[in-house]
């Protein structure tokens, strides 16, 4: 019906389209058929029934409100995709703190063993490093020759 992405008035209603508003029964004298615009993509449509003509000032109206309507619809569609993106962010990092989890299990005695091999022959090597320092030379009194 909006393929072509302009409004409709639709204002030569047969006698058999009565709708019902509310406890009544009446037969509108326009419909216009609103299409909801964001860059030229079409993201809702929005259909008005009158019981009176519409006038050149409601219908200058009607389309400011559908340009401000598709902003609206934009942004949300845009915040939705922005929380899904957050969403799907939020599970591939939990997932990764859990299979970091799963490689830093607690090692084998074995793989201690080899682990921590290399701090102890360090840990030797600096006292054997220590131990061949020259003694510090101790100053002891001779006894004088008097």
């Amino acid at each position: 019906m909006c393929g072509d992405k302009r409004r409709m008035l639709i204002s030569t209603m047969p006698a058999c389209g009565a709708d019902r508003f509310g406890l009544f029964k009446v037969v509108p004298q326009n419909i216009v058929v609103l299409p909801v615009l964001f860059e030229n993509e079409v993201k809702a449509v929005i259909e008005l029934a009158s019981v009176s003509s519409f006038t050149a000032l409601q219908m200058a109206f009607l389309e400011q409100l559908t340009d401000g309507i598709g902003i609206v619809l934009n942004s949300i569609e845009a915040t939705m995709q922005t929380e899904g993106f957050l969403k799907q962010s939020q599970q591939l990092a939990a997932s990764c703190r859990r299979s970091r989890r799963s490689c830093s299990r607690p090692m084998s005695n074995s793989s201690r063993r080899r682990s921590s091999l290399p701090s102890a022959m360090s840990r030797s090597s600096a006292r054997t490093r220590r131990s061949n320092r020259p003694a510090a030379r101790s100053r002891t009194r001779r006894p004088s020759s008097r």
